[in-house]
């Protein structure tokens, strides 16, 4: 199945639409951004990394995806890889459990976005801030 979403490319202060096509490739989950002229392609094991792998693209040309799954709360469980292939994320609080509901990782959103070095870091953070609760 074969998947094309608007959505909002933002950096440097402005904003462009974009479209963005969610697919498979054999067994890899493949995530495709237009925008003008220009096209970004990522692919990975399941939609979270081919949207990682996406953003890093992305990223490298000044501009950052305005989705769900780039907000820098934004976590992906082991459990959400396997039973939906990714597609689930939650926005998760320092030294709180993951909580519901989860949200579509493509899902259009404009606030709190971050690289994919920052996002990690948070969600390394994250972590950090549970293990210290117990």
């Amino acid at each position: 199945m074969r998947e094309t979403l608007e959505r909002e490319l933002i950096g440097s202060g402005e904003r462009r639409l974009a479209f963005v096509t969610h697919g498979t490739a054999g067994t890899d989950q493949v995530i495709t951004v237009a925008s003008g002229d220009e096209r970004w392609r990522g692919h990975g094991s399941d939609v979270f990394s081919a949207l990682e792998s996406v953003r890093r693209a992305l990223e490298a040309s000044g501009w950052l995806l305005a989705v769900e799954g780039a907000r820098r709360d934004a976590v992906v469980s082991r459990m959400s890889r396997q039973m939906s292939a990714g597609t689930q994320v939650y926005r998760v609080r320092s030294g709180l459990p993951a909580d519901f509901p989860t949200r579509d990782a493509l899902a259009p959103n404009d606030e709190d976005l971050a690289t994919v070095d920052e996002q990690r870091t948070a969600t390394e953070a994250w972590f950090a801030s549970l293990r210290e609760r117990s």
